[in-house]
């Protein structure tokens, strides 16, 4: 073995390995009579009887890890920084632990760890020593990940002191990836990166698979399914409930000042909704078990009143009476069983309570099920969770324990549309990327949905990686001014034309990339579908939670509100607001209705209208209507 090689071991490892052979001589030492207190009693005892002496006092001193030796121990003992022990230097060092040696004592178990002869014990020899011989390919993969520790090192020297078992081939492999680098790019060669792993572990190679991935959506437009329900219906029942949620805030500050809400909320996760009412969460009655529970994000409350009120659940008394439910005749501002006993199941507000209720509740249905007490087996739990809400200690707490416990019937939906309640969620990095890596280590699937079809186009055709690199170093502050400034001009400007990428959108004018650019992922429904549909598969044959990661736009459709710092504090439409927002949603309302702020703002469908009817056939094909909160049969 070279010098630097042996010196490569002297390195500490990452992942602690016990010291094992130390352990097994001292309780061979112990059941002999020897005595474990690690203080010598002299003659010509072997190298085993000194191994488990010397073992004794390690542990003593709380020394079991190779990590540990190396910080504690041997760093103390090589006082002249030789990176290695002399036989003096290693006989004082034995005497000052309280290992006393006589002369044949201290030379035979130097010769023990001298294995090469060298007349220096090194820190790998030592090691070696203690634990035994690793495999060499053990060896070589435990020194992959080392880059600090007792004896200072680089990646060079690292990589040039790893067996290497077929250098030529090595060699290959790591010419081609600088080769990809230098004439393609870093972005390219970390999608080439990913794509190996992803192979790898298909092929059952078991390594570390990486926290971020590019800014792309994780479902290829080419693998997503086809949309099942009827879009155009779906589309419009999509605007009639986003039309009458922001109408039924509004028009409640307008008829009394003080009255609060939010209307930026919803209005940003409505389609997300919508998809998964349509499609996905499972009411009461479906099949033999309990359905799912879906925990609402709280400020989007008012949307669920909205859905309610075209099924024909909720009067129109009561959803004008918003924030008004004392005498029982209204809505209350968020979820809340006690205030609404028959509707809502599940509190969700204050900040974080969601997250750490919906987490237990998926805990509560495993423990139901595999005790026999109710067939729980179909019942998913999917938690809305605003982009601001995951900062809270109490969401980063529940997904822990959902990784942890590998509760694979748990479903986030983080909606991120990049604002709290009085600014930007990370003005200067990108919080999709910050989550996935959250949520990615905390033991859940991550499903990213950022994109929307026509925009993908632009993200599927980047051959060489340049448009995503520019995405990605535009931070979430600039995505949302550009949102906010609804410019095409400007969008050109600061993302294709900053990076030298104005041939990609050559073929759009100004106001065809600008729709395209603000309807993201979370506003298209394939898109939306596809998502929970991969996450539905996850849950079925999945062994872990999954989180879906949407990017929507707060205010979506409504200008005068979109993407601005004090979205989250709209209470109330002026004249213009509102006449802009219908004709954005197609809603059926003149001049002279809007101005009123009565029960004529809002949508109302006659039971056999089509839009109710497809609405209730999707809900009863479903097992019934969501929320609801009523006792198990």
């Amino acid at each position: 073995m070279t010098l630097a090689a042996r010196l490569c071991r002297g390195h500490v490892f990452r992942r602690p390995v016990v010291l094992r052979q130390v352990t097994r001589g001292m309780a061979l030492h112990w059941r002999h009579g020897g005595t474990p207190s690690g203080v010598g009693i002299g003659g010509n005892r072997s190298p085993h009887d000194l191994l488990s002496e010397l073992g004794s006092i390690f542990a003593k001193e709380g020394i079991t890890t190779l990590s540990s030796l190396s910080a504690s121990w041997f760093a103390r003992a090589d006082q002249n920084v030789s990176k290695g022990l002399d036989p003096e230097e290693f006989r004082e060092t034995m005497a000052s632990v309280g290992l006393k040696l006589s002369d044949p004592e201290s030379e035979s178990l130097f010769a023990h760890f001298d294995t090469d002869k060298s007349g220096i014990i090194t820190y790998g020899e030592f090691a070696k020593g203690l634990q035994g011989e690793m495999p060499a390919f053990s060896a070589s993969l435990a020194f992959m990940h080392q880059h600090t520790g007792h004896f200072p090192s680089n990646q060079e020297r690292l990589r040039a002191a790893r067996p290497k078992f077929d250098e030529t081939e090595t060699h290959e492999w790591l010419e081609s990836l600088d080769a990809v680098v230098q004439n393609l790019g870093t972005t390219r060669a970390r999608f080439l990166m990913h794509e190996l792993m992803e192979e790898a572990s298909r092929l059952g190679v078991h390594i570390s698979q990486p926290v971020v991935t590019p800014m792309v959506n994780s479902i290829p437009t080419s693998a997503e399914p086809a949309y099942p329900g009827d879009r155009a219906m779906e589309d419009r029942l999509s605007n009639i409930i986003r039309w009458n949620a922001a109408v039924m805030v509004s028009d409640a500050n307008r008829r009394g000042g003080g009255v609060g809400g939010h209307i930026g909320t919803f209005a940003s996760i409505c389609d997300v909704i919508e998809v998964g009412m349509n499609h996905f969460f499972r009411g009461k009655d479906y099949g033999n078990g309990r359905g799912d529970s879906v925990w609402m994000q709280g400020h989007a409350a008012p949307g669920a009143y909205s859905r309610a009120f075209v099924e024909g659940r909720l009067s129109i008394d009561q959803v004008m009476n918003f924030r008004r439910e004392v005498a029982g005749n209204g809505v209350s501002s968020y979820p809340h069983p006690r205030l609404m006993p028959h509707f809502w199941e599940n509190p969700t507000v204050s900040m974080g309570l969601g997250p750490l209720g919906a987490v237990y509740q998926a805990r509560f249905f495993r423990y139901l099920h595999l005790r026999g007490l109710a067939d729980t087996s179909k019942s998913r739990v999917w938690a809305f969770v605003g982009d601001g809400e995951m900062d809270e200690p109490e969401s980063i707490t529940a997904i822990s324990v959902a990784g942890r416990e590998r509760l694979n019937n748990m479903i986030f939906i983080v909606n991120c549309n990049y604002q709290r309640l009085d600014g930007p969620v990370r003005g200067n990095s990108k919080v999709m990327q910050e989550y996935e890596g959250t949520f990615r280590g905390a033991g859940f699937d991550v499903i990213k949905l950022i994109w929307g079809g026509k925009f993908n186009e632009l993200i599927e055709q980047d051959h060489d990686g340049k448009l995503i690199e520019a995405l990605e170093s535009t931070v979430d502050g600039d995505c949302q001014r550009l949102h906010a400034k609804a410019d095409g001009a400007l969008i050109r400007k600061d993302i294709f034309e900053k990076h030298g990428l104005l041939d990609r959108v050559a073929h759009w004018s100004d106001a065809e990339l600008l729709e395209a650019f603000q309807v993201p992922g979370g506003h298209d429904h394939s898109k939306i579908y596809a998502a929970f549909a991969q996450a539905e598969q996850n849950s079925e044959m999945g062994g872990r939670p999954t989180v879906i990661l949407v990017k929507t736009l707060k205010g979506y459709s409504l200008q005068t509100f979109l993407g601005r710092n004090t979205v989250h504090q709209k209470k109330m439409m002026s004249d213009s607001d509102m006449k802009a927002y219908r004709d954005a949603m197609g809603i059926p309302l003149s001049d002279e209705q809007l101005g009123k702020a009565d029960a004529e703002n809002f949508v109302t469908l006659k039971e056999d209208a089509p839009e109710v009817k497809y609405l209730k056939e999707r809900r009863q094909a479903l097992g019934g209507y969501l929320p609801l909160r009523a006792p198990a049969k």
